[in-house]
């Protein structure tokens, strides 16, 4: 679930129109299209956590557990 303060270029520049992913999602599809809107945020989720990334959190940091935030629209109405 990415916020802005998170990873603000994945945010139009100058945006307000809230801070949440979704808000994103919508607003990028309504200026750039279905197609455009896929591409950039299905690469975004794609990579956003890497193998390598993990293998770090679990050999070097001793990490146990991960927290993984999700969207309330996942859920369901």
């Amino acid at each position: 679930m990415l916020e802005k303060w998170m990873t603000e270029d994945m945010f139009p520049p100058g945006w307000n129109g809230g801070g949440s992913e979704l808000d994103a999602v919508i607003d990028f599809q309504r200026k750039n299209g279905l197609e455009t809107t896929r591409e950039k945020w299905e690469a975004n989720w794609r990579n956003a956590v890497t193998d390598a990334q993990l293998r770090w959190l679990a050999i070097d940091a001793k990490v146990t557990s991960i927290r993984l935030p999700i969207g309330y629209f996942t859920l369901g109405p």
